[in-house]
Protein backbone atom coordinates (compact mmCIF):
# COMPACT_ATOMS: atom_id res chain seq x y z
CA UNK A 1 0.00 0.00 0.00
CA UNK A 2 2.77 2.45 0.87
CA UNK A 3 5.28 1.75 -1.88
CA UNK A 4 2.84 1.21 -4.76
CA UNK A 5 -0.71 2.46 -4.08
CA UNK A 6 -1.78 1.83 -7.66
CA UNK A 7 -0.80 -1.84 -7.43
CA UNK A 8 -2.53 -2.14 -4.06
CA UNK A 9 -5.71 -0.66 -5.52
CA UNK A 10 -5.57 -3.08 -8.45
CA UNK A 11 -5.12 -5.99 -6.02
CA UNK A 12 -8.08 -4.92 -3.86
CA UNK A 13 -10.26 -4.42 -6.92
CA UNK A 14 -9.22 -7.80 -8.33
CA UNK A 15 -9.97 -9.59 -5.03
CA UNK A 16 -13.37 -7.91 -4.92
CA UNK A 17 -14.12 -8.91 -8.52
CA UNK A 18 -13.03 -12.53 -7.97
CA UNK A 19 -15.03 -13.16 -4.78
CA UNK A 20 -17.96 -10.85 -4.09
CA UNK A 21 -19.44 -13.34 -1.63
CA UNK A 22 -16.77 -12.55 0.98
CA UNK A 23 -17.62 -9.40 2.95
CA UNK A 24 -13.93 -8.88 3.70
CA UNK A 25 -13.20 -8.06 0.05
CA UNK A 26 -15.91 -5.40 0.10
CA UNK A 27 -14.58 -4.05 3.40
CA UNK A 28 -10.94 -3.89 2.29
CA UNK A 29 -11.70 -2.23 -1.04
CA UNK A 30 -14.06 0.39 0.43
CA UNK A 31 -11.63 1.09 3.27
CA UNK A 32 -8.82 1.57 0.80
CA UNK A 33 -10.94 3.91 -1.30
CA UNK A 34 -11.56 5.92 1.86
CA UNK A 35 -7.86 5.97 2.78
CA UNK A 36 -7.08 7.30 -0.70
CA UNK A 37 -9.68 10.07 -0.45
CA UNK A 38 -12.09 8.43 -2.88
CA UNK A 39 -14.97 8.92 -0.46
CA UNK A 40 -17.82 8.74 -2.98
CA UNK A 41 -16.56 5.40 -4.34
CA UNK A 42 -16.12 4.14 -0.76
CA UNK A 43 -19.67 5.16 0.11
CA UNK A 44 -21.19 3.49 -2.92
CA UNK A 45 -19.35 0.25 -2.13
CA UNK A 46 -20.16 0.43 1.60
CA UNK A 47 -23.87 0.96 0.91
CA UNK A 48 -23.96 -2.07 -1.38
CA UNK A 49 -21.97 -4.15 1.13
CA UNK A 50 -24.40 -3.23 3.91
CA UNK A 51 -27.27 -4.58 1.80
CA UNK A 52 -25.42 -7.82 1.07
CA UNK A 53 -23.97 -8.34 4.56
CA UNK A 54 -26.36 -6.59 7.00
CA UNK A 55 -25.18 -8.57 10.04
CA UNK A 56 -21.43 -7.93 9.73
CA UNK A 57 -20.26 -5.51 12.40
CA UNK A 58 -17.27 -4.27 10.41
CA UNK A 59 -19.53 -3.47 7.46
CA UNK A 60 -21.81 -1.43 9.75
CA UNK A 61 -18.78 0.48 11.02
CA UNK A 62 -17.51 0.95 7.47
CA UNK A 63 -20.88 2.32 6.35
CA UNK A 64 -21.06 4.75 9.27
CA UNK A 65 -17.49 5.92 8.64
CA UNK A 66 -18.09 6.47 4.92
CA UNK A 67 -21.26 8.43 5.68
CA UNK A 68 -19.25 10.60 8.07
CA UNK A 69 -16.46 11.11 5.52
CA UNK A 70 -19.03 12.18 2.93
CA UNK A 71 -20.73 14.68 5.25
CA UNK A 72 -23.88 12.58 5.70
CA UNK A 73 -23.92 12.98 9.47
CA UNK A 74 -27.56 12.05 10.08
CA UNK A 75 -27.14 8.86 8.03
CA UNK A 76 -24.01 8.04 10.04
CA UNK A 77 -25.92 8.59 13.26
CA UNK A 78 -28.79 6.39 12.05
CA UNK A 79 -26.42 3.52 11.31
CA UNK A 80 -24.79 3.79 14.73
CA UNK A 81 -28.13 4.31 16.51
CA UNK A 82 -29.47 1.06 15.05
CA UNK A 83 -26.28 -0.99 15.30
CA UNK A 84 -25.22 -3.42 17.97
CA UNK A 85 -21.47 -3.92 17.70
CA UNK A 86 -19.94 -6.75 19.66
CA UNK A 87 -16.88 -5.65 21.62
CA UNK A 88 -13.47 -6.82 20.59
CA UNK A 89 -10.02 -6.33 22.08
CA UNK A 90 -8.60 -2.83 21.76
CA UNK A 91 -11.69 -1.47 20.07
CA UNK A 92 -12.22 2.24 20.48
CA UNK A 93 -12.87 3.46 16.97
CA UNK A 94 -16.63 2.86 17.06
CA UNK A 95 -17.08 5.17 20.02
CA UNK A 96 -14.77 7.75 18.44
CA UNK A 97 -16.90 7.56 15.30
CA UNK A 98 -20.03 8.06 17.41
CA UNK A 99 -18.51 11.11 19.10
CA UNK A 100 -17.35 12.63 15.79
CA UNK A 101 -20.79 12.11 14.28
CA UNK A 102 -22.56 13.76 17.22
CA UNK A 103 -20.14 16.70 17.23
CA UNK A 104 -20.64 17.21 13.48
CA UNK A 105 -24.41 17.18 13.96
CA UNK A 106 -24.02 19.68 16.82
CA UNK A 107 -21.92 21.98 14.67
CA UNK A 108 -24.49 21.81 11.86
CA UNK A 109 -27.17 22.80 14.37
CA UNK A 110 -25.00 25.63 15.71
CA UNK A 111 -24.51 27.04 12.19
CA UNK A 112 -28.29 27.13 11.79
CA UNK A 113 -28.78 28.80 15.19
CA UNK A 114 -30.43 25.73 16.70
CA UNK A 115 -28.49 25.87 19.93
CA UNK A 116 -30.80 23.64 21.98
CA UNK A 117 -30.31 20.87 19.43
CA UNK A 118 -26.55 21.47 19.47
CA UNK A 119 -26.44 21.08 23.27
CA UNK A 120 -28.49 17.88 23.01
CA UNK A 121 -26.01 16.47 20.47
CA UNK A 122 -22.99 17.51 22.52
CA UNK A 123 -24.46 15.89 25.64
CA UNK A 124 -25.22 12.79 23.55
CA UNK A 125 -21.61 12.64 22.41
CA UNK A 126 -20.60 12.13 26.03
CA UNK A 127 -22.52 8.87 26.25
CA UNK A 128 -20.97 5.42 25.92
CA UNK A 129 -23.80 3.27 24.51
CA UNK A 130 -23.31 -0.34 25.53
CA UNK A 131 -24.60 -1.47 22.12
CA UNK A 132 -21.51 0.07 20.49
CA UNK A 133 -19.18 -2.31 22.27
CA UNK A 134 -17.00 0.14 24.17
CA UNK A 135 -17.13 0.70 27.91
CA UNK A 136 -16.78 4.09 29.55
CA UNK A 137 -13.24 4.87 30.71
CA UNK A 138 -12.59 6.03 34.25
CA UNK A 139 -11.99 9.69 33.37
CA UNK A 140 -13.17 10.42 29.82
CA UNK A 141 -11.95 13.57 28.07
CA UNK A 142 -14.91 15.80 27.17
CA UNK A 143 -12.96 19.01 26.65
CA UNK A 144 -13.92 19.36 22.98
CA UNK A 145 -17.59 18.96 23.82
CA UNK A 146 -17.32 21.31 26.79
CA UNK A 147 -15.53 23.93 24.68
CA UNK A 148 -18.32 23.78 22.08
CA UNK A 149 -20.88 23.91 24.90
CA UNK A 150 -19.21 27.02 26.26
CA UNK A 151 -19.56 28.69 22.88
CA UNK A 152 -23.16 27.49 22.45
CA UNK A 153 -24.27 28.52 25.93
CA UNK A 154 -22.73 31.96 25.36
CA UNK A 155 -24.77 32.29 22.16
CA UNK A 156 -27.87 31.30 24.14
CA UNK A 157 -27.13 33.82 26.86
CA UNK A 158 -26.73 31.05 29.45
CA UNK A 159 -23.55 32.46 30.97
CA UNK A 160 -23.64 30.33 34.14
CA UNK A 161 -23.80 27.13 32.09
CA UNK A 162 -20.97 28.41 29.89
CA UNK A 163 -18.86 29.01 33.00
CA UNK A 164 -19.68 25.52 34.27
CA UNK A 165 -18.44 24.04 30.99
CA UNK A 166 -15.23 26.08 31.26
CA UNK A 167 -14.75 24.80 34.81
CA UNK A 168 -15.10 21.20 33.60
CA UNK A 169 -12.38 21.84 31.01
CA UNK A 170 -10.06 23.32 33.63
CA UNK A 171 -10.76 20.52 36.13
CA UNK A 172 -10.00 17.79 33.58
CA UNK A 173 -6.83 19.58 32.47
CA UNK A 174 -5.68 19.92 36.09
CA UNK A 175 -6.35 16.23 36.83
CA UNK A 176 -4.45 15.13 33.76
CA UNK A 177 -1.57 17.60 33.75
CA UNK A 178 1.85 16.17 33.06
CA UNK A 179 3.64 19.08 34.61
CA UNK A 180 5.59 21.87 33.02
CA UNK A 181 8.44 21.67 30.58
CA UNK A 182 11.83 21.82 32.25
Amino acid sequence: KDSNPGKALADYERAHAVDQKDWRNWHHLASYYGEQGMHEKALKLAEEASKRFPDEDLIKILLARTYLNNGHYQACYSVLENATILPFEGQRDVHDLYVQCQICLAMEAMKKGRYDEAIKRLEGSKEFPVRLGTGKPQDPDYRVQDYLMTFTYEKMGAHTKAEDAQKRIAAYSARNSRGGIE
